[in-house]
């Protein structure tokens, strides 16, 4: 095929942007609540508000993103986007689920030009384009900031596709560097683009029908550069495969065939799946996921010949493939929606071909039936995408519907109560984490946090004996020993809290709230040269620490120093604190007492 048979009329090009301008107008609305959540305490701290690493721009905080990883994944890109977004809006969440779905929006429209290059009709790309977007697995990665990894990896590895099928087209070098380009943004952006060179191997066969040594050659490049990024990732998360090959078999077949169950049936979508139990063939879990497993493999057979099947089925597949899990840890993602994101495209196309033949193969009233059903599928899809984004409201929303859809889940509890601790209603706290360690009480976690809810409520007994019990389970765990050795503190046990503080600063050197609360404690046994020498730590660790700035005053102002005393008072970071302008008044009579004597 020619180049120039690829060029449409003018009137065709009219259609196709009216038709671009409606999927992304019925995907907007569908998505539309989003742009007004919140963001949530589930990744969303770690990857976007309390890293340093989104807080600025400069090259060295740049040349770090790009040699750092963000809970064990390796995506500098991602973490980029983010700190542009800090760097004009701060942590205006809106702002940010605004851009998650303009790429969505993007994304939608670069499948749209995929299916039409693909030599899709208008129909069947429009509604191929519309399944991608409006399908309701994707609204974890429209609804979530942190998911933004899955949407910017997206946007790369679809326009990676694009260049590729335009090198096939007409040969030219410049499609497969931009090709290569995209590759390496996408894999910049999330590990899951490691699937790039098989899809492009697949675009090979789709395209020309045959494979050749000449076109894997030229995927070579993918496979080293890609490869060698993905591999930076997929090493931190290597496992131990557990030694029971069925019960291993039978995890595989079915989180092979968990996404395709959901992406014919979403009706039920939960941020966190359980995997289920018992692991046995006479769980109907497992019988469901073997008769999938066999039909697909029968249908490939027996509809070899149809082109588009294949590319479906083989597409989900090499897209997908490492997420087909067969090890026994179980995770708290084992599965989950939005890893179907790029995996879903094949599908989706797939589906667009079906609903134009079933369209087009009709006539009079027929017709008009299936366009009737078709928009009912689609409405159906744009109303559970509106619902499903509300569930990621914020964290009551969320946590609240996982509880509701799996009671079992303990770690919806313990998020709900942090939710409900943050909120200062520790009685709803308590009660939440009472049933997270009713379900699972191996988290030093969760004792920590209930502690953390007794103190508030002055039940300190109660909260000893939770950091206690956290403690004998994890002692290198974050809050165990520091939140203990306040409560010592508070109590006037100042060896035991000086204790506590300094065995938490072995396992977080750098923890600036720790070291001012030691420093605190070494002023009462008047060793000032350790207090000041905590003080000055924290400060480098964190520079807009107000209490550590008074402390560090109050201790200059005791030893006579009050020129320090002074600069330490009137630190910006003070000064809406509580009886500063005092203090600085007579910090000043002091020193001008001192100066007239």
């Amino acid at each position: 095929m020619s180049h120039k048979t690829l060029v449409q009329p003018p009137s065709l090009f009219k259609n196709s942007f009216f038709l671009i301008f409606t999927i992304l107008a019925l995907v907007f609305l569908s998505y539309s609540y989003s742009i007004q959540n919140q963001f949530i305490t589930w990744d969303d701290p770690t990857h976007v508000t309390r890293t340093e690493l989104t807080r600025s721009l400069d090259f060295q905080n740049i040349t770090k993103m790009f040699s750092s990883y963000v809970g064990r994944t390796y995506i500098p890109l991602t973490l980029l986007s983010f700190a542009v977004e800090h760097h004009f809006v701060g942590f205006d969440p809106f702002f940010y689920h605004l851009n998650n779905l303009l790429l969505h929006l993007f994304n939608v429209s670069l499948v749209f030009i995929l299916a039409r290059m693909m030599r899709m009709s208008l129909l069947a790309a429009y509604c191929g384009a519309l399944i991608f977007g409006l399908h309701p697995m994707h609204v974890e990665n429209v609804a979530w900031v942190t998911a933004r990894k899955d949407l910017l990896y997206g946007a790369f590895y679809l326009l990676a596709l694009l260049s590729y099928w335009k090198f096939l087209s007409n040969g030219k070098l410049k499609f497969y560097l931009l090709c290569l380009l995209f590759g390496l943004l996408s894999i910049s952006s999330k590990p899951m683009a490691l699937s790039l060179p098989l899809v492009l191997c697949l675009f090979d066969w789709f395209k020309e029908g045959r494979f050749s040594y000449k076109r894997l050659l030229e995927k070579l490049p993918f496979f080293v550069i890609i490869s060698a990024i993905a591999w930076l990732t997929y090493r931190l998360n290597a496992r131990i495969i557990d030694s029971d090959g069925f019960h291993n078999a039978l995890l595989f077949i079915w989180s092979s065939t968990f996404y395709i169950k959901k992406f014919f049936m979403p009706f039920i979508l939960i941020p966190l799946y359980e995997v289920p139990k018992p692991i046995s063939i006479f769980n109907f879990s497992y019988i469901s996921g073997a008769i999938i497993f066999v039909g697909l493999i029968g249908l490939l057979i027996k509809w070899r010949s149809k082109k588009w099947f294949v590319f479906a089925i083989c597409y989900y597949v090499l897209s997908n493939f490492f997420l087909f899990r067969y090890d026994q840890k179980m995770d708290i993602t084992f599965v989950a929606d939005r890893y179907m994101y790029v995996s879903s495209l094949g599908l989706s196309l797939f589906i667009g071909v079906i609903f134009e033949r079933l369209i087009s193969l009709n006539r009079g009233l027929g017709r008009r039936v299936m366009c009737l059903l078709v928009s009912l599928v689609f409405l159906g899809m744009g109303v559970k995408c509106y619902q499903m984004t509300k569930v990621w409201e914020n964290d009551f929303s969320l946590w609240s519907y996982i509880i509701e859809k799996n009671p079992h889940e303990d770690i919806a509890y313990l998020n709900r109560g942090n939710f409900y601790k943050d909120q200062k209603e520790y009685h709803l706290a308590i009660k939440d984490f009472d049933r997270s360690i009713a379900l699972n009480p191996t988290k030093a976690e969760v004792f920590i946090n209930r502690g953390n809810a007794y103190s508030f409520i002055t039940q300190f007994d109660a909260a000893l004996a939770d950091y206690d019990k956290a403690i004998a389970m994890d002692p290198s765990f974050d809050g165990g020993y520091a939140n203990r050795g306040i409560i010592y503190a508070q109590q006037g046990d100042y060896e035991a809290a000086l204790l506590d503080f300094s065995k938490s600063l072995k396992y977080y050197p750098n923890d600036a709230v720790v070291l001012m609360n030691r420093g605190n404690i070494y002023i009462n046994f008047e060793r000032m040269d350790d207090a000041l020498q905590d003080y000055n730590k924290a400060l480098l660790i964190n520079s807009n620490l107000p209490l550590v700035y008074y402390n560090r005053s109050r201790l200059y102002l005791k030893e006579g120093e009050l020129k320090k005393a002074l600069r330490d008072a009137i630190h910006p970071s003070l000064t809406h604190y509580p009886g500063i302008n005092a203090y600085i008044q007579d910090i000043q009579k002091r020193i001008q007492l001192k100066n007239n004597t």
